[in-house]
């Protein structure tokens, strides 16, 4: 194998390296964020993996689809956590636009493996979407609940 001049040389010749490593980052700068107690720095590393991961081919390649899922549901999954953990401090329209937001992405993810019929060989990871979709519409409905209640 021919050796690299420069890093961007191998950026150039292999993107898909770049994508997924940008994409740890962010996961990673989303977990030390929420460990600290930043969630909303947290929320929107979360965010950036996610867009970070929507180059990869995702809609085509099973294996780009695979990992864009993940953060899909990393990315929703933190919102609701975010919620409960501010129930009490409100939030009001923001946490409910966050979690409309949030479903609405991950059940467009369930959508695209459903079109590819993606659910008969990759069944875990749809199950876990679906699953994501429900948790995240729960957390809304609370989330109305509490904002009608105030």
């Amino acid at each position: 194998s021919t050796p690299f001049n420069s890093a961007s040389d191998a950026f150039q010749l292999h993107p898909d390296v770049r994508v997924k490593e940008t994409a740890d980052l962010w996961s990673l700068s989303a977990d030390l964020h929420e460990a600290k107690g930043d969630a909303l720095v947290a929320g929107e590393a979360r965010l950036k993996r996610v867009r970070a991961l929507d180059t990869s081919g995702w809609r085509k390649d099973q294996t780009a689809f695979a990992e864009f899922a993940a953060a899909s549901v990393d990315m929703a999954r933190g919102v609701a956590r975010a919620f409960a953990k501010n129930k009490t401090g409100g939030g009001g329209d923001d946490a409910k636009r966050q979690l409309s937001q949030a479903r609405m992405h991950v059940r467009g993810v369930v959508k695209i493996a459903e079109d590819k019929h993606w659910e008969e060989e990759m069944p875990e990871v749809v199950a876990e979407l679906r699953q994501c979709a429900v948790e995240v519409a729960s957390a809304e409905e609370e989330a109305a609940a509490a904002a009608a209640a105030t």
